[in-house]
């Protein structure tokens, strides 16, 4: 017995150790240039108020608190700050080139200083104390800020390097309107990347005027999302053409990229407050991609941290379960199936095997049903108490996961011996997020197998739900009605 469990311990430490590398993705991660930009920002804000309380240390004789010095830095970098803004420093092309702004950049910090010192004075600061300060917080936070450009700039390099900054466009369309488009893009940018053109159908065009290629329809073009990132899709065709533009978004509304529409002239009447650009061209928002810029990092660091707790947290409950799979029946500790995650890429999801192992279904052929005689004693225990999830944490660790999100399904899971996607027509949808260990429509009751088609449509409407309704607080919320509802849950089985 003891051989066996040390074993199965030894077993289940070799497959936990190999579960972050089977799921990872070799492609680099794209990174966010609103983040980038965001967090120089607020970089620089902090070093002109941290330096000035450095700067009154050489004042000699008596001076106001250190209070009234950070005051006075905290409005001088307000000014800085403003005035680098409007200038463009935090454009990517100005962080990839620090020389292109710096003439606004000592513009900015000169002109801070100005206002900081009028602030002193207006405090009862002699003048050649606050001559004194103004040169030392001046001279220290250009310094700092330097430092801190050559650092971005070393940083971004890499990243262009990397292919990770470009924002991957595709236009559908090959017309005035998407000529128009093409020529205000500056093709030289650091963060635009065309991809290519698209048309609704394969045989309306086969050639560009514009030099890019025209690369195929919008089933082309949905399949491209996946395999080449693209984040963004601008449609070019006038919106006079309005039953065209509607098909067109509506079969594009499962990708998880920003849908935009050209604004011609007869866009521009349906209202400013839907405006947005690109590289100057007008275009108007049709659809956001979820949880991009600040909400995904949110959405990741709350993963990692609660993911990485309950780790620690159950990792000894996991080993015992190990131990006790492997004592119970003979076969691996662990079930991998390939289930539908983010953007319908296909991902390995980790389960504790709970069916004999010559019973084992990794195409979900045939669902789980009550009474089920594929499941093993243990496996029925597990399946009760939710305990064979666990193993789906470092799905979450490596980021194919999210602890909550639309539950990922079997390739060929089925409802009423339909496939889901036959049953609900907006069902990729619920896949522009990452799938969750547990979500909302799981913790809503619809959980469990499915016989009719009317649970596969509660699942989908209460997953898009989630989706448009995210934030931190609902996420937390799901996890507690985990623990108090689906720990011991009349639908699992």
């Amino acid at each position: 017995m003891s051989s066996i469990g040390s074993g199965a311990v030894a077993n289940y430490a070799g497959d936990a150790s190999s579960l972050l590398g089977q799921v990872a993705t070799s492609n680099a991660t794209p990174v966010s240039t609103r983040i980038i930009r965001d967090l120089v920002r607020l970089s620089d804000g902090a070093l002109l108020v941290g330096v000035a309380p450095l700067a009154c240390l050489p004042i000699a004789g008596p001076a106001p608190t250190v209070g009234s010095f950070v005051v006075a830095g905290a409005i001088g970098a307000l000014v800085a700050l403003m005035v680098f803004s409007r200038a463009g420093i935090y454009s990517l092309a100005s962080l990839l080139t620090p020389s292109r702004g710096w003439l606004p950049g000592v513009g900015g910090v000169c002109l801070g200083a100005c206002v900081a010192a009028v602030v002193l004075l207006l405090n009862g600061l002699g003048v050649a104390a606050v001559a004194q300060w103004t040169a030392g917080w001046l001279v220290g936070g250009a310094i700092c800020l330097l430092l801190v450009r050559l650092t971005v700039r070393a940083v971004l390099r890499r990243y262009q390097t990397q292919g990770r900054l470009a924002r991957k466009l595709a236009i559908v369309g090959v017309n005035e309107l998407s000529a128009a488009l093409i020529g205000c893009i500056d093709m030289t940018a650091p963060n635009t990347s065309v991809v290519g053109l698209y048309v609704e159908h394969e045989e309306d065009v086969s050639t560009s005027q514009s030099g890019l290629p025209v690369l195929g329809g919008l089933e082309d073009l949905i399949v491209h999302t996946r395999v080449q990132a693209i984040d963004t899709i601008v449609v070019a065709l006038p919106l006079v053409e309005q039953a065209r533009v509607q098909r067109i978004c509506d079969r594009l509304r499962d990708v998880a990229c920003d849908v935009f529409l050209t604004a011609d002239v007869v866009g521009l009447h349906h209202g400013a407050s839907a405006l947005s650009e690109i590289d100057g061209h007008p275009v108007i928002m049709v659809r956001q991609r979820p949880l991009k810029d600040w909400q995904g990092v949110q959405k990741r660091a709350f993963d990692l941290g609660f993911g990485w707790l309950f780790l620690l947290l159950l990792a000894p409950v996991m080993a015992m379960i190990a131990l006790a799979i492997r004592i119970d029946s003979p076969g691996p500790v662990l079930f991998r199936q390939r289930r539908l995650g983010f953007n319908n890429n296909v991902i390995t999801v980790f389960k504790f095997r709970t069916m004999y192992h010559h019973y084992s279904d990794p195409l979900a052929n045939r669902l789980t049903e009550r009474n089920d005689p594929r499941i093993t004693r243990l496996g029925r225990i597990l399946r009760r108490f939710s305990l064979d999830e666990l193993p789906q944490i470092f799905n979450v660790l490596s980021g194919v996961m999210s602890l909550v999100g639309p539950r990922p399904h079997a390739l060929n899971a089925k409802a009423a011996n339909r496939y889901y996607a036959d049953v609900v027509a907006d069902y990729a949808r619920r896949h522009v997020v990452k799938p969750g260990i547990t979500g909302w429509a799981q913790v809503s009751g619809w959980r469990g197998e499915t016989t009719t088609e009317e649970q596969i449509r509660q699942r989908v409407l209460h997953d898009l739900h989630y989706i448009e309704n995210w934030s931190v607080r609902f996420d937390l919320k799901i996890l507690w009605l985990t623990f108090v509802r689906e720990l011991i849950s009349r639908h699992a089985f």
